[in-house]
């Protein structure tokens, strides 16, 4: 293409960029979809559509390919998927839990001892004589204190734990 001296040379770059784009198209998907606060969205990118609103759209006839193709064969991946997945949510989601109740009534058990140490130490005090009993005392009342503290440090962060737990 020769350009002649009335067009600008610009103008005849232009008309020739024009006609490679025409040659050689470009083709993509593009998904749209509404996200948490009801926006619409557009993307290119398949999988940040979130599951649920795939049932629709330009994607549907690949996926029903490859599950036509996997009911033939006894198979729906897609909802095995799910179920293996939400099956082991929960299995997570339980043995959490029993973590946590094993946890709290470990707790709760140690909460018991400390009480009868408590009033066994109070009927102890009562009882002491000498300056060698009451020394003795003392190093028993330190060691009750610090397992007072760290039952209320297990405690604390048990309470944050669950009230995590409770939230997901």
């Amino acid at each position: 293409m020769r350009c002649s001296k009335k067009i600008s040379s610009g103008f005849c770059w232009f008309f020739i960029l024009l006609f490679f784009i025409n040659i050689f198209p470009v083709q993509g998907d593009v998904y749209k979809y509404r996200d948490k606060n009801g926006d619409i969205v557009y993307t290119n990118d398949l999988t940040k559509v979130p599951l649920e609103q795939r049932q629709s759209g330009p994607f549907m006839k690949e996926i029903q390919q490859y599950q036509d193709s996997e009911k033939k064969r006894g198979k729906n991946p897609l909802i095995e998927d799910r179920e293996k997945t939400q099956q082991n949510k929960n299995v997570q989601f339980e043995k959490k839990r029993k973590a946590l109740l094993e946890r709290k009534a470990a707790l709760a058990d140690e909460l018991k001892k400390l009480q009868a140490k408590k009033s066994v130490l109070e009927k102890e005090n009562k009882t002491l004589k000498t300056a060698e009993h009451r020394k003795a005392f003392v190093k028993k009342v330190e060691n009750y204190n610090k397992r007072i503290d760290l039952y209320n440090k297990e405690k604390e962060a048990l309470d944050k734990e669950i009230e995590k737990f409770n939230q997901e």
